[in-house]
């Protein structure tokens, strides 16, 4: 189930569907502006850091790991899917990270971050 959300986050982004990727995971990184708009600038700062021409390889195939926490009832975070996008010229990828949290039997999943990953 969390490796289909993060197939389903990655897609998104590589869409370009910031706005429906915000709607559906919000963004952990938009400290008050939209959060479309965050993602939006964080993915294109991504893009350019080495390379202002810098695209993601098509067709995307993201390399996905869920990693569980320890059961820890101090804090709620269970697990964190993390998801990589290679880059077209292969100069590295872009990370993206979920992080699931879980509290009073609810759970969420959220954007935590997009960066770049050499």
């Amino acid at each position: 189930m969390l490796r289909r959300l993060g197939v389903e986050a990655v897609s998104l982004l590589a869409q370009g569907d910031y706005q429906e990727l915000a709607n559906r995971f919000g963004y952990a990184l938009a400290f008050g502006k939209g959060p479309a708009k965050s993602i939006r600038d964080d993915m294109e700062a991504c893009l350019s850091e080495s390379d202002p021409t810098s695209t993601l390889a098509m067709p995307i195939h993201p390399e996905i790991t869920v990693k569980y926490f320890n059961a820890d009832k101090q804090f709620s975070l269970f697990a964190l899917v993390d998801c990589r996008l290679k880059l077209a010229d292969g100069s590295g990828s872009i990370q993206v990270e979920l992080v699931c949290s879980e509290k009073e039997n609810e759970r969420h999943v959220t954007l935590e971050q997009i960066s770049r990953y050499a």
